[in-house]
């Protein structure tokens, strides 16, 4: 029976990927050929077209995979990652200013995302677009933009944000990631979206958050107590050992003397 759900489960995976992989190329044939075509809203040359809709790609995945990896490498130590000079800088640049930065880039990232994602949509929803298929189908799958939604998801948010999830250090490592993180953080410098701030004062006051949550202060407090805890537990271990290697050694040396001395007396006798 365990042989049997296994397989069974196996198959139904393997049915999701196949699936999920036919109707994502289906779709970016579909935006290649629509674009190419004139169907997009956005006017243009279709070389043009298609270079901005590659950058949008690109840029969003970027976006999306640094917050990843800044985020799981907020707190760590870059010395342990100082040969791979890209991430090492990278990191520092991210996470200056105590961590201020890392707040920074999180503001000035997401009108990033989003201004990308209003302009994809642009290049990926295509009303004009004639297909022998019924009104209501060709609503929900060309006129929502669900194959944009689906090439970008995969090309520009997912895939780079499950390889950050593994691999901080070599995503920050990548060329180009010092100047995503510049950009969003020149952009959040220039106080366009500082009204999220100013939004937020608000919301807090309105609803009495002036402190933090106690979870968190408790799940920070724990975690420096465990922290603290295992230090003083290692440190016990550690010249428990170190008395018991002393009282070897004391017990070796007592041996040995007393060897030799029954040995002399031997010989004397």
């Amino acid at each position: 029976m365990a042989n049997e759900k296994s397989l069974g489960w196996a198959v139904f995976d393997w049915t999701r990927y196949v699936l999920s992989t036919v109707l994502t190329v289906a779709c970016l044939a579909l935006i290649i050929y629509a674009i190419g075509y004139g169907y997009a809203p956005l006017e243009g040359h279709p070389a043009v077209l298609y270079s901005i809709f590659v950058f949008c790609v690109s840029l969003l995945g970027m976006l999306e995979g640094l917050q990843i990896a800044i985020l799981n490498l907020e707190r760590a130590n870059p010395e342990r990652f100082s040969h791979m000079k890209r991430a090492y800088f990278n990191h520092k640049l991210a996470t200056r200013h105590h961590g201020l930065n890392v707040q920074r880039f999180l503001v000035g990232r997401q009108f990033f995302v989003v201004f990308v994602v209003f302009l994809s949509a642009q290049l990926t929803t295509y009303s004009t677009l004639a297909l022998p298929i019924p009104k209501w189908l060709f609503v929900f799958i060309i006129e929502t933009g669900l194959p944009g939604v689906l090439v970008v998801l995969s090309f520009g948010q997912l895939m780079p944000q499950l390889v950050a999830a593994t691999h901080p250090i070599t995503f920050m490592n990548i060329p180009g990631a010092w100047l995503v993180i510049k950009i969003a953080l020149l952009f959040e410098s220039m106080g366009i979206t500082h009204f999220s701030w100013v939004l937020t004062f608000f919301t807090k006051a309105v609803f009495r958050m002036s402190k933090g949550d106690a979870v968190t202060r408790m799940s920070v407090t724990r975690s420096r107590t465990k922290s603290k805890t295992k230090s003083r537990t290692k440190g016990r271990n550690s010249r428990s050992s170190r008395s018991r290697s002393k009282k070897k050694c004391r017990s070796r040396t007592w041996t040995t003397s007393s060897t030799r001395n029954n040995y002399e007396t031997r010989n004397v006798r």
